[in-house]
């Protein structure tokens, strides 16, 4: 038994291993080829890169809790931020905007995955039906009648282009 888990250990470790080469090799990379953004103490792309990093152990030491990753991440990003030592002063607040948006994204996506479509569709047809089709509807008779008065295609014109869309 002892001999197994060793077992695990060792293959955890040599793939914990490979990531950090494969991650210190392409950021050297970046380096020799874009300069002082990716430079360590100060630069922009290390200091979100040290974001990521500490929210993703916030995440793992969150779930070794049995708390929801997110919380852990979003507790390590508060402590990141309030550390003494200004970690962060490469960090530029106009990034932050993107970097929001694309984890708002991305959160709401993966949300949208784990979303059960039968059981909904079974337990609320018309709901599921409205709310999945209604936006492509009104998206794509928006978008012909846009076509139909900007551009002048004709209505016919204008709908098969739109329905192509669907």
């Amino acid at each position: 038994m002892y001999e197994i888990e060793n077992q695990k250990a060792l293959k955890y470790f040599k793939g914990l291993a490979t990531i950090t080469l494969i991650f210190v090799i392409t950021y050297a990379a970046c380096y020799f080829i874009f300069g002082n953004t990716f430079s360590i103490p100060s630069g922009s792309c290390f200091a979100v890169i040290l974001v990521w990093v500490i929210g993703h152990v916030g995440g793992f030491l969150a779930v070794q809790c049995q708390i929801p990753a997110l919380l852990g991440m979003l507790a390590f990003g508060v402590l990141i931020e309030n550390v003494p030592g200004d970690l962060l002063r490469g960090y530029q607040h106009s990034w932050a905007v993107h970097i929001k948006s694309f984890g708002l994204a991305t959160i709401l996506m993966r949300a949208g995955l784990k979303i059960n479509y039968t059981q909904a569709f079974r337990q609320a047809p018309w709901s599921v039906v409205l709310l999945g089709a209604v936006p492509v509807f009104v998206e794509g008779f928006l978008d012909a009648a846009i076509f139909n008065t900007v551009r002048y295609f004709g209505k016919s014109t204008s709908l098969s282009i739109c329905c192509c869309m669907f």
